[in-house]
């Protein structure tokens, strides 16, 4: 919804707004690489194994406190998303799509755990992309095809909405040139660390049960694949549906555009079909979330901070209470917004305030221990040793031998972090 919002709003220009296949671009053989062989099982649980002491207790603690709030704000806007659909297609308030279908959700995740999220998100993968891909073919035929929207824009005087860069000037205008830098570096740079986008942090799940290093770095390459396979439809496809409603003025009546093509055009056997993309889009996309957030507030804050020795079931009873916080959490945050758009610009920019800067610093202080370069850190030999491998059944070769000790070890290699060592395993 929020990628019609600035298709429509900026023409071609606004893409650049999905620039995290940029992002993940760099990091399948950067940050993936480096964050599958810690064997964390979040971003936060990596500050305490890069680093210990107060410093270390600091960055988790900050990290856990902003991932909990973020994984409630994500939902709310995805969730208040699927409300403006069912409020467009069955006329409910949208409260109600908010609130029955993520608890749908949550239910399954509470009873199926991890595994079953991941087969689930797997199927609903399929069906979103096929669906995205027909429907937004379906619409620039509704509109005239490729060529009919460029004469459609040519016709309205706006073919300037064709050209990617168009930007309204350095610093002014609602698309300036200095706004599309700041993306770029926010994502060029940021492949180079750790959760510096924001579904990154969903990607993290997939990176650590991918079986080795190797197969974690092709999932996000893949994932980034079909990201740029899917854009440029769906961009061409809500030009299109601006040749057809050019004077949509509220941005809560244009980010339903890309579902108005389904809607308005698919024939009506198709619908079912669409709605039933629609849902694994929105379950998709909440059962990660959820199960991301969960994962915070239990293994980050309970687990490590409140209660060391907690149970196996006592840490299962409460990652589902935690599920259920955030759900509530979520709604709270979904009925505040209006405009998805503008959410999604505004959560942008607290993601990079919060989390940007200094993931990108810690891949660099390990990329510039791996080069030789002292620092003065303080930080606990062997402590990705300790939880990673039994020792005895590896050979370790001194090092560091150049960043390549980091980012091109071999797949079934463990790399201290501590001390920029390679343990081949025997």
């Amino acid at each position: 919804m929020w990628v019609t919002g600035v298709i429509y709003k900026h023409g071609l220009t606004g893409i650049w707004y999905t620039f995290f296949s940029a992002w993940c671009a760099i990091s399948a053989f950067v940050s993936t690489r480096i964050f599958r062989r810690s064997l964390a099982y979040t971003q936060a649980e990596w500050q305490s194994l890069r680093f210990s002491g107060l410093g270390s207790e600091l960055l988790r603690g900050w990290m856990t406190g902003w991932q909990v709030f973020m994984t409630m704000f994500n939902m709310g806007w995805v969730g208040i998303a699927m409300g403006m659909v069912c409020n467009y297609l069955f006329g409910w308030p949208t409260w109600i799509g908010l609130v029955i279908f993520s608890s749908a959700c949550a239910i399954y995740v509470l009873t199926a755990g991890y595994w079953g999220v991941v087969m689930a998100d797997f199927q609903q993968g399929i069906v979103a992309f096929s669906a995205i891909i027909i429907v937004s073919v379906w619409g620039m035929v509704a509109a005239g095809g490729p060529q009919g929207i460029v004469d459609g824009l040519a016709d309205l005087g706006q073919s300037w909405r064709l050209n990617p860069f168009h930007f309204t000037g350095m610093f002014s205008g609602d698309f300036p040139l200095a706004w599309f830098i700041t993306m770029m570096v926010i994502a060029v740079i940021g492949g180079f660390g750790m959760g510096t986008s924001i579904d990154w942090y969903l990607e993290a799940q997939r990176i650590q049960s991918a079986r080795m290093v190797r197969d974690a770095s092709y999932s996000i390459w893949w994932g980034t694949a079909l990201v740029i396979v899917r854009n440029p439809l769906w961009a061409a496809a809500i030009l299109g549906f601006f040749v057809m409603y050019p004077n949509l003025k509220e941005a809560s009546e244009y980010e339903m555009g890309w579902f108005r093509l389904g809607f308005d055009f698919l024939p009506i056997g198709m619908l079912g079909f669409f709605f039933a993309a629609i849902l694994a889009i929105h379950l998709s996309t909440v059962s990660s979330v959820l199960n991301l957030g969960a994962m915070y507030a239990t293994r980050d804050l309970y687990h490590h901070y409140i209660n060391p020795e907690a149970s196996q079931k006592r840490l299962v009873y409460v990652g589902r209470f935690s599920t259920i916080l955030i759900l509530l959490g979520s709604f709270l945050l979904g009925l505040m917004m209006e405009e998805i758009t503008k959410w999604l610009i505004f959560a942008l920019w607290i993601m990079a305030a919060g989390v940007w800067l200094p993931n990108i610093l810690q891949v660099i202080l390990v990329a510039v221990q791996c080069l030789g370069i002292p620092l003065c850190l303080d930080r606990q030999p062997g402590a990705l040793m300790a939880r990673s491998v039994d020792t005895s059944s590896v050979r370790c070769y001194p090092g560091p031998t150049g960043l390549s000790a980091v980012l091109g070890a071999y797949d079934s290699d463990l790399v201290d972090l501590s001390t920029g060592n390679i343990h081949h395993q025997a």
